[in-house]
């Protein structure tokens, strides 16, 4: 079995707290301990450099996919997580959600007044799924130039 040293899994525990993995846990400190401890051999899920490989691409596609929707004109929140916020300012996210479900794509806007209008839940998919993303939203934002939508 691996040895793992206290920074080795330190680091590894940040990783797994970012990618969201243990969001459905009840507390995260004890969910990564469990995680590291059943998944450290490997002989059923590819072990925890697997989990911590996917973790660490999941920030990638993330980053990615924010810098992408940066240079369509939105205006984003990062968070810790694969998810964030996205603010379309001059467009009603109603109206852009509602577009992007006619193509197949489920994006929630944040139904948050004092936000304003713009504001989209933006969830991290696969690079294929978010390159998707962004065609489909940069058709809707071109063909609603001159209009709010």
């Amino acid at each position: 079995m691996e040895k793992l040293s206290t920074n080795s899994l330190n680091e590894r525990a940040n990783v797994l707290k970012w990618s969201g993995i243990c969001d459905g846990f009840p507390s995260g400190e004890i969910s990564i301990d469990a995680i590291a401890l059943s998944h450290i051999h490997g002989d059923h899920t590819g072990g925890l450099d697997q989990i911590v490989q996917r973790g660490t691409s999941l920030r990638e596609w993330t980053n990615r996919l924010a810098e992408e929707l940066k240079g369509l004109g939105a205006r984003v929140y990062s968070t810790e997580t694969y998810f964030f916020f996205a603010d379309f300012a001059s467009h009603d996210a109603s109206e852009l959600a509602i577009r992007l479900r006619q193509n197949d794509i489920f994006i929630k806007r944040l139904n948050d007044v004092s936000l304003g209008p713009g504001f989209m839940h933006m969830t991290t998919a696969l690079p294929a799924d978010n390159r998707r993303l962004i065609n489909v939203l940069k058709e809707i934002l071109q063909h609603s130039q001159g209009k709010v939508l």
